[in-house]
């Protein structure tokens, strides 16, 4: 079972991460009940689609010691039913992730890859682009683009520019650490905390 960790990285947080390598019916055999997901099943058109909703929930269990039952409003936002706590989901083709804690957060990890580079001037402002370190460009994009993510599942609003409603301040990447993001979406202008680090395959963050 290649779960990579199961650890609190922020105070009242509790993370999972996963490697995802098995296939649908080995999840179902891990997760057993396997009645309780047949709708997953059912309604995944991939086995990559099948995989990630399968992991999710053995993640969820695990860090709620027991079975739990989750739903999805109106933007695709997941949250427990049973539980007043808040859930945050992500995943890539190297790592899914579930983050839950008693106040609200946003979760992303991304896969290192250098397309992100040609896509920054669609998501980053001018004096966020002039921040980035140009001898760990990569890195930096990914990771200004995961923060933007994360913030972006934490708000659960709709129309949200990420260039111009979402704002992050100068930061030096290492391989972890925090920084301020903050969004102008709302009438609030909420300002709020990124955690991050910096794996092998992946870049992961968490907004709150």
């Amino acid at each position: 079972m290649p779960l990579i960790s199961i650890q609190e990285m922020i105070p009242g947080v509790r993370i999972a991460l996963w490697k995802p390598e098995e296939t649908p019916e080995e999840l179902l055999s891990i997760l057993g009940n396997t009645h309780l997901y047949e709708s997953i099943m059912a309604s995944c058109k991939t086995e990559k689609r099948k995989i990630e909703k399968l992991t999710t929930r053995i993640l969820i269990n695990l860090l709620q010691k027991g079975e739990a039952e989750i739903k999805y409003n109106d933007n695709g936002k997941p949250y427990l039913v049973s539980s007043s706590e808040y859930i945050s989901v992500s995943h890539t083709q190297c790592c899914i992730a579930v983050a839950i804690s008693s106040r609200p957060i946003g979760i992303d990890v991304e896969r290192i890859a250098t397309k992100v580079l040609a896509l920054k001037e669609k998501f980053l402002s001018v004096s966020e682009i002039q921040s980035i370190d140009s001898n760990k460009e990569l890195i930096h994009t990914l990771l200004l683009w995961s923060a933007k993510e994360s913030i972006f599942k934490l708000m659960d609003a709709t129309g949200v520019d990420f260039k111009k409603s979402i704002h992050i301040k100068k930061f030096i990447p290492e391989v972890s650490g925090l920084f301020v993001i903050s969004e102008s979406h709302t009438q609030k202008h909420n300002f709020y905390t990124i955690f991050y680090k910096v794996y092998p395959q992946y870049v992961l963050t968490i907004c709150f």
